[in-house]
């Protein structure tokens, strides 16, 4: 394992695809890539050794960083059986030294054991980086910019091409074992792109229909976790109500049916409608149609 020496990035050695699996070992594998930032010099905006790491550190004292490279392949690490988590992450300047370590994010920090015999798939990461120089009459300024971010739910597609390349992991037992947290589902309860906008007053008159009125976000949050919480002014002051948006009336919740006076279908019902805002596709107390107002 290739360790950090006098604050330059060295990455952990990568499992060459035609390695004999090593039973007394874990491995741990995935897809870490680093672009060019966009910009007019293309992949000459990022400098040749400018780039991102993950340092994954063990109860056992080793640690394992995982630098990102431009070439777009899983990679799988062999590592010594521990107990292990996320331990810091790195940005790396254009002449391979850190020049700056960061926490990960909470949700990425997780302790998990890596058994020996087993493979785990961390995630797949992209990142991107820039490099400018600024050539002035005394002075030369130089800049770095980095950003990097999981790509959710490619467990299988990275899982397959491990097993493609290296064939002697194929009868390893692969886990997922992703350091960032599968993404939330996307929530109904925003405005679709031909709907009328989220003003207050809009929410209001939705209010009136939906029932539901909450004091606090917090409050409308727990009660309202396909929707999105929307703030407007009620008859007592400030209030939230939790909207709902759908094409079914599968996508509600009890109690509630989809609203659709204007596209009737046989999941979704006429409920209610007000003059100029049909309320087409919004969650409302299901029932037989109200009054318009």
């Amino acid at each position: 394992m290739a360790a950090l020496v006098a604050g330059c990035a060295v990455s952990a050695e990568t499992v060459r695809p035609d390695e004999v699996i090593d039973r007394s070992s874990a491995y741990v594998y995935g897809r870490f890539v680093i672009k060019a930032a966009p910009s007019g010099r293309g992949e000459a905006g990022r400098g040749d050794r400018q780039t991102v790491g993950l340092v994954l550190g063990c109860d056992n004292g080793r640690s394992y960083p995982i630098l990102f490279f431009a070439d777009n392949e899983v990679r799988a690490i062999k590592i010594q059986p521990a107990r292990c988590a996320l331990q810091e992450l790195q940005y790396v300047a254009t002449g391979g030294t850190i020049i700056r370590r960061r926490v990960p994010p909470r949700a990425w920090v997780h302790l998990d054991y890596f058994a020996p015999g087993h493979g785990y798939y961390l995630g797949d990461f992209f990142a991107v980086a820039s490099h400018e120089v600024e050539h002035g009459l005394m002075v030369t300024k130089y800049s770095s910019t980095w950003d990097l971010d999981p790509v959710d739910d490619r467990f299988a597609p990275s899982t397959a091409e491990l097993r493609r390349r290296f064939v002697g992991l194929t009868t390893l037992p692969l886990h997922d074992q992703r350091l960032a947290p599968r993404r939330p589902p996307p929530k109904q309860g925003l405005a679709g792109r031909d709907e009328p906008l989220m003003t207050p007053e809009r929410i209001a008159r939705i209010a009136d229909f939906v029932k539901e009125s909450y004091t606090s976000p917090a409050a409308c949050m727990m009660a309202c976790p396909s929707g999105d919480c929307l703030p407007y002014r009620g008859p007592d002051g400030p209030a939230m109500t939790c909207i709902v948006h759908c094409r079914t009336s599968r996508d509600c919740r009890p109690g509630m049916a989809c609203n659709c006076p204007q596209h009737r279908g046989p999941d979704c019902q006429v409920i209610a409608e007000a003059p100029g805002d049909p309320m087409e596709g919004i969650c409302l107390p299901a029932g037989p149609p109200t009054t318009p107002i």
